[in-house]
């Protein structure tokens, strides 16, 4: 018997963790040398001491510890995590698990196990300081942050990623695959295979711009950025990570900085850059369909006359109203463009004969003559057309054009109001 006293009394010295045992009124009636080393003190200074006394006094370290730890937390069998205070006043963060011990001619007694935890405790109360920055950085940026594992689909997403789309975290499933389901359906396959190629390894990272749709319907454009933050032992992707940023707004005003390097400010009709464009393709698909295309110079012949006697106000809205007159009369694969201060270019696609594009601008220069109302009074516009023909008249852009403005000096001489089709010949003999 004595000898098992003196193996318990020597595991009870020698033991790493702190021991200590509890009374009844919450005072400690022994503490071994371990958990007197850790908090500093020696066993005469411990025993008799509430354990409300070591109760770490300081709010900012204390916070996490119950109000009070002599009573409130230590059940039986229950660890708790604790701020206790050093004899020097530093703080030290225990784990302590309370055993109740229970005699048959003695009260029951507790017996407390306790560890320093504070290398622990800092370590962690140092990366949820650095989470919290980077919550704090992400939500200034307006980042929507997506981590996911790659063999389940599992997805970890935060608040802003929600929020950036209109949803409630618990309104969608965190997967990949709802993720994909949201994504407009004229860009998840190109994203889609972006992605891919990255998760192969063929690209250093992720990066595409898309749209998703949010709780109300619309569409949002996002910048997707990621890269594979994990991979198997035989290479296999098994996690990646990234953010989203709505973009919406500098999507909206690239395209309407592009749509203005386009578009004529007054009329918002294409200008001369996109005629090019829009003659270019035009005549590209006229070759291998082997179809006639139109091309057709417009001069407003009285414009200089309103402008002097109603002023520039009045003139800016004749050429608005013009504008407007020539693009609802023309088909959709048509093309209207404003090229100089009274001067429209029309381009005519799938052309059936000469004589049929002839009737077309004739209706158009009717529809231009139309008396326009400006205030209590009206202006009537009168123009000239000249009409170029390909392949007839010429081959290329700039020779279709250079021929309908021919033309349309050929319209002018012949009177106000009239069109003209190009003829070599004609237009040499009316020159001289």
């Amino acid at each position: 018997m004595k000898q098992k006293q003196s193996w318990y009394e020597a595991i009870y010295r020698q033991l790493p963790a702190g021991i200590a045992g509890l009374a009844l009124d919450g005072t400690l009636c022994f503490v071994n040398p371990a958990g007197c080393a850790m908090l500093g003190y020696d066993e005469s200074e411990l025993v008799g001491l509430s354990l409300r006394c070591l109760a770490c006094p300081d709010d900012d370290h204390h916070q996490d510890a119950p109000p009070d730890p002599s009573m409130a937390g230590l059940l039986p069998g229950v660890s708790l995590v604790t701020c206790w205070r050093h004899r020097l006043g530093h703080p030290v963060w225990v784990q302590v698990t309370c055993v109740l011990l229970d005699a048959n001619d003695a009260p029951a007694a507790r017996i407390l196990q306790f560890q320093d935890i504070s290398a622990r405790h800092e370590e962690l109360l140092t990366l949820r300081q650095a989470e919290q920055r980077l919550t704090l950085v992400l939500e200034s940026a307006g980042l929507g942050a997506w981590d996911c594992d790659l063999r389940t689909g599992a997805m970890v997403l935060n608040r802003q990623w929600y929020t950036m789309l209109g949803y409630e975290p618990d309104e969608l499933p965190a997967k990949l695959g709802a993720w994909r389901d949201l994504v407009h359906p004229g860009d998840i396959g190109r994203v889609s295979k972006a992605f891919e190629a990255h998760v192969r390894g063929e690209t250093d990272r992720f990066e595409a711009e898309y749209r998703m749709r949010t709780r109300a319907g619309d569409w949002r454009w996002v910048l997707g950025r990621g890269r594979v933050v994990a991979r198997s032992a035989t290479g296999e992707a098994t996690r990646a990570a990234g953010t989203h940023l709505d973009i919406t707004a500098r999507r909206r005003e690239q395209e309407q900085a592009r749509h203005l390097s386009l578009h004529d400010v007054l009329t918002d009709l294409p200008n001369q850059r996109l005629l090019q464009d829009r003659l270019f393709v035009a005549l590209n698909a006229a070759r291998r369909s082997r179809e006639t295309v139109a091309v057709v110079f417009i001069d407003l012949d009285n414009f200089k006359s309103i402008n002097d006697s109603h002023g520039h106000g009045v003139g800016d809205v004749v050429l608005q109203v013009a504008a407007k007159r020539l693009r609802i009369s023309m088909r959709g694969h048509d093309t209207v463009a404003r090229v100089g201060g009274d001067e429209f270019v029309l381009v005519l696609t799938r052309c059936e004969s000469r004589v049929a594009v002839e009737q077309t601008v004739d209706r158009l220069l009717d529809e231009l003559a139309q008396p326009i109302v400006i205030g209590s009074g009206s202006v009537r516009l009168e123009a000239s057309a000249g009409i170029a023909l390909f392949p007839n008249h010429a081959t290329d852009a700039q020779s279709l054009l250079r021929c309908a403005d021919i033309a349309m000096y050929a319209a002018k001489r012949k009177g106000k109001g009239c069109c003209a089709t190009y003829d070599a010949f004609a237009m040499l003999q009316q020159a001289e």
